[in-house]
């Protein structure tokens, strides 16, 4: 037990360092890029599309990898990878050398989003059940604090540059990789023969299984649409100043994080609490469509994120739970894989319908997805119960 608190500690430094390093490059690199003379003004927008298409094709493969191989040192290898490529991404002005990073850079990054889960399923005691919606709110947390350091270091009272600031990024990487170092072995417990692993995996996971984790998560990463687009919802529907806007962002999510982190800590029953979930999530959305009050539409939006964080972390609980830990990592490469397909559609089809102002057809087929994707999951659990 001490070990475990020890391993915890250590993977939540190293975690939170990392995070907010990319809450940083988040906030500024796009801004980087469009500035930088070096890039046409069509670079962004493909260089962006090759690394979400690298993601979500990787993560299905690396699901495997982790299965087969030490944990602790996939985690290093794929951290070390993000390193190196947003070092590169920072200091490189060739747009087809920046191509082939941002495949190399989405592989790294498909890695590490897609072991996290299989690493938190080893910690998962009665004492930490939802040890996933914790990681959760840490993830938002650090988002937030990497965005608000990005802006002030950026800013008036320090006015470093935007290029100096990103290269803040892969030393936060290569220390949270030095503090990973600390935490013990984490060796994948099958030791059996590919084909016999295969086999194994069949018979414990039927195809109608699969197609049920496939359906219910491309529904459940295209379900919340606003997510990518929260600061053009507020400035198209509102023509709210940009700076308001990045402040309100930051509160927004930040009071999100907090709430999931004390929320993690409440016991969850299965389908009345993914139920209770799902009709929250309608009404917010339809609140979000008929009520264009703004402080109501702010409330409206912290609620939105909260839930869709809440709901997509204990869903992802409930399938690893109902799996053999042998296979977390090929599980969870089939769920990012999916998620990252679904979000991807997502983003094109979200900019289309709030660029027409058609508020009532984006909240609808949020609301559509979100069905959709707890019928599978109901019917997934079930099937493995049964």
């Amino acid at each position: 037990m001490i070990k475990m608190k020890r391993n915890i500690k250590v993977f939540n430094y190293s975690f939170i360092l990392r995070t907010i390093g990319l809450g940083m490059f988040n906030t500024l690199f796009n801004i980087y890029i469009l500035e930088n003379s070096n890039f046409s003004n069509a670079f962004l927008e493909k260089f962006l599309a090759i690394g979400n298409f690298s993601m979500a094709v990787s993560s299905y493969f690396i699901g495997f990898t982790i299965d087969r191989y030490n944990k602790k040192k996939l985690m290093l290898f794929f951290s070390s990878i993000c390193a190196i490529c947003i070092f590169g991404e920072v200091v490189i002005s060739n747009e087809i050398v920046m191509y082939v990073v941002s495949v190399i850079y989405g592989i790294g990054a498909a890695g590490l989003i897609t072991i996290v889960p299989p690493i938190l399923m080893t910690y998962k005691t009665e004492e930490n059940r939802n040890f996933i919606v914790y990681n959760r709110a840490i993830n938002i947390i650090s988002l937030t604090i990497g965005a608000l350091l990005a802006g002030l270091l950026t800013g008036k009272q320090f006015s470093i540059s935007i290029k100096n600031v990103l290269l803040i990024v892969p030393i936060l990487y290569i220390v949270s990789i030095i503090v990973f170092t600390l935490h013990d072995n984490i060796a994948s417990k099958s030791r059996e023969k590919s084909k016999e692993r295969n086999f194994y995996l069949k018979k414990l996971v039927s195809e109608r299984y699969w197609i049920l984790i496939i359906v219910a998560f491309l529904c459940l990463g295209f379900a919340p649409l606003l997510v990518n687009f929260i600061n053009v919802y507020f400035y198209n529907r509102y023509n709210i100043d940009v700076s308001n806007i990045a402040y309100m962002y930051a509160l927004i999510n930040f009071c999100s994080g907090i709430t999931i982190f004390f929320v993690s800590k409440m016991e969850f029953k299965s389908i009345k609490c993914i139920m209770s979930m799902v009709v929250l999530i309608i009404l917010d959305n339809i609140i979000l469509v008929v009520w264009n009050n703004l402080y109501i539409q702010v409330c409206c939006v912290f609620a939105y994120i909260c839930l869709f964080e809440l709901l997509t972390s204990y869903v992802y609980d409930i399938v690893l739970s109902k799996t053999n830990s042998n296979f977390h990592g090929r599980i969870s490469g089939v769920i990012q894989a999916s998620c990252n397909l679904s979000e991807t559609l997502g983003i094109y089809i979200g900019g289309v319908m709030l660029g027409l102002k058609c508020y009532w057809l984006f909240f609808g087929v949020s609301i559509i997805s979100t069905v959709v994707s707890i019928i599978s999951i109901i019917i997934l659990m079930k099937e493995k119960d049964d």
